[in-house]
């Protein structure tokens, strides 16, 4: 198949959290296969590395969106790294090439006019669907959109004036990685588009409340829709998770699947990974022991010996990622004998809580505020367990980093976690660390004490990491699930044609 993914960001190139990696994993796994992948992002500017390299053979064309007023963008096709296709760059500086991707670094808020820079790479993708037909012959059979920042996709390339909508039926398929973040905006944003004000009608597939949300409308007006995994896909039929939009998910119910994400394996590997200083495999886990003592000094710990696990945790500092729920703990949990390091950056709130209690336990509690990529490897590879206490995690990475690293993970029960996390009591046999349910701080703290004593049995504890290292998370189980839903897709938009 020939398949256009569209996203706003891309790893290695434009990152701000998980989308970044499953973009790339995703699109890597199927062109492996030999499908023809094509990925279309925006052409950041110091905000990302994509300016540097590549324009010597790379291809530029100019095309004219017919939105109102018209706007003239230019799409970059640049060469990308085997096996891959091609970049397809929406080059408009004054929208894209900024210091940050969704908003000013320096100040922490978002751009005020993130609706426009998004309705306009929109709009640039569904042309690009439409004009590499006559260019170079490129003619997807899907386009696979991701989350909010490409939620107008579909509507143009369904509804779109000329230009936009394309010759032969493509199908569609969007993705939601996370519903909490939809992209609503004032209604005036709509007559932009250009698109018939009956999409725009009280409870049509853009109207929210009288405002216009992206998210919807990719939902709405999607040949197929996935997230990623499938207790998440239940959740967000929920009025509890479905931020809004559990009401058009469940008419979709029949359209949605959950599937998750998967790990690329070439950069989260500790037999072949160079950012950690020691490898290690399931059947020799020498390396690990000493990467733990390399971990322990990264943060100043001294004389903690083996007998003392140490916690790991990188997170956004947010409310999903459930910090409440940790602050509210940490008391009762350095009062154990164990070492927590944690690395993230977020909410003030939470930079606050964190601060003050590595004040209160310095012995116990290690801290670095930011995003340090060669350091959240060495917290992968040198922790004992991972601490993932989410209020909600559509799929979730980091646990199957650290299942696959060795560190045990301690969940809550939500999304992805508990589609790959098995609590060591409640199933013995399949056991690959520990789950708690509730969303209380007692529970977390339960949940961590009872880590704390399987841990002092070495033999079960080594079984423990050894049947999570060889948990199958590649990209290629998913990428074949994909390939399905691409399948009913363009098969969907060949009926409707």
């Amino acid at each position: 198949m020939k398949i256009l993914m569209a996203a706003a960001e891309l790893s290695p190139y434009a990152k701000v959290g998980g989308l970044a990696d499953a973009v790339s994993g995703l699109s890597k796994a199927l062109a492996a296969e030999g499908h023809v992948v094509r990925i279309c992002l925006p052409y950041y500017g110091e905000g990302s590395n994509l300016q540097n390299g590549g324009e010597g053979s790379e291809k530029v064309f100019e095309a004219e969106l017919p939105l109102r007023p018209s706007r003239k963008v230019k799409l970059r096709v640049r060469p990308s790294p085997e096996p891959l296709d091609a970049l397809v760059l929406v080059d408009e500086p004054l929208l894209f090439s900024r210091a940050g991707i969704y908003g000013d670094p320096a100040t922490g808020q978002g751009y005020e006019d993130n609706g426009e820079r998004f309705l306009v790479f929109s709009a640039a993708a569904a042309a690009a669907a439409s004009l590499f037909r006559h260019l170079d012959g490129f003619t997807p059979d899907v386009v696979h959109c991701h989350d909010h920042q490409t939620g107008l996709v579909p509507a143009f390339l369904r509804h779109g004036a000329a230009g936009l909508r394309p010759e032969a039926p493509v199908g569609t398929v969007f993705t939601i990685h996370n519903l909490g973040y939809q992209g609503v905006h004032g209604a005036d944003l709509f007559a932009r588009t250009g698109l018939d004000s009956h999409l725009m009608r009280p409870l049509g597939p853009l109207e929210f409340h009288g405002k216009m949300n992206l998210m919807k409308a990719g939902i709405a007006l999607s040949d197929r829709i996935t997230t990623v995994s499938p207790t998440y896909a239940e959740e967000i039929c929920t009025p509890e998770l479905g931020e809004g939009l559990d009401g058009l998910l469940r008419e979709r119910r029949g359209s949605l699947i959950g599937i998750l994400n998967g790990v690329e394996t070439e950069v989260w590997d500790p037999a072949t990974d160079r950012l950690i200083p020691f490898r290690y495999t399931p059947g020799n886990l020498a390396g690990k022991g000493k990467d733990r003592k390399a971990l322990l000094e990264a943060f100043q710990f001294s004389g903690t010996g083996p007998g003392t696990p140490v916690l790991g945790m990188i997170s956004r500092l947010a409310p999903q990622k459930g910090f409440d729920l940790l602050l509210q703990a940490i008391d009762a949990i350095m009062e154990m004998d164990l070492r927590l390091v944690i690395l993230g950056a977020g909410d003030e709130e939470y930079r606050r809580g964190l601060t003050e209690a590595l004040r209160r336990h310095p012995d116990r509690l290690g801290l670095r505020i930011g995003f340090d990529e060669r350091l959240a490897h060495l917290i992968e590879a040198g922790s004992d367990m991972f601490v993932m206490p989410s209020r909600y995690e559509p799929c979730g990475l980091n646990q199957m980093y650290s299942l696959r690293y060795g560190s045990v993970p301690l969940v809550r029960a939500t999304g992805g976690l508990a589609d790959t996390v098995v609590d060591m009591d409640e199933d013995p046999p399949r056991a690959n660390g520990f789950v708690f349910r509730q969303y209380l701080a007692l529970e977390l703290v339960k949940t961590v004490r009872r880590a704390v004593r399987a841990f002092g049995d070495r033999k079960s504890w080594k079984e423990l990491m050894r049947r999570g290292m060889e948990t199958d998370f590649s990209w290629n189980r998913s990428a074949a699930r994909y390939l399905e839903v691409y399948k009913a897709a363009a098969a969907e938009a060949r009926r409707a044609a």
